[in-house]
């Protein structure tokens, strides 16, 4: 027994499921927030105004894999959004989302080969090394992308953790 200065008397294990139950509770509430917040994410992230895409691309990177429910929309963004700065941010937001985002991993793929944006195509290449020997299909493209002095270096890392794994 654990007894409290106003002599109420409590069992311990009593104690630990009053706990556990509110410990449930709070998740459950922090969860369905969570939901709730992405889903206002994803409404932003259709704006017409490039800004509101960008902070709705930088929000879902902030909350990483909890966001895995808007990894389609931000591969959407990344194959038709016309601007630089929301791709880039769309892509981060999968990088941050971790083994959570490798089913974008041919998107990324094709984004890496082919957006005109070098900063998109270097955090592509960040991302194909952040998956490990689930990206060996980006190995072709990571090689390619060797000879672009601006993601060349990105390439070249993710490359270089793709041999220290394999080693």
């Amino acid at each position: 027994h654990i007894t409290f200065r106003n002599s109420l008397s409590v069992e311990v294990p009593a104690m630990m499921r009053m706990t556990a139950m509110a410990l449930v509770v709070l998740v459950g509430f922090a969860a369905a927030d969570e939901d709730a917040k992405v889903r206002k994410l994803l409404k932003q992230l259709k704006s017409e105004k490039a800004k509101e895409r960008m902070l709705a691309a930088s929000e879902l990177a902030r909350l990483g894999s909890d966001a895995k429910s808007a990894l389609k929309p931000l591969l959407e963004v990344i194959q038709k959004d016309s601007d630089a700065k929301v791709r880039q941010l769309s892509v981060y937001a999968i990088k941050q989302m971790g083994a959570d985002g490798k089913a974008a991993l041919p998107s990324v793929i094709a984004a890496l080969k082919g957006d005109k944006d070098s900063d998109v195509r270097s955090i592509c290449a960040n991302v194909c090394g952040q998956l490990g020997k689930d990206a060996k299909a980006a190995v072709p493209a990571l090689a390619a992308a060797l000879k672009d002095k601006n993601v060349g270096p990105c390439a070249a890392s993710a490359l270089g953790d793709e041999a220290a794994r394999l080693a």
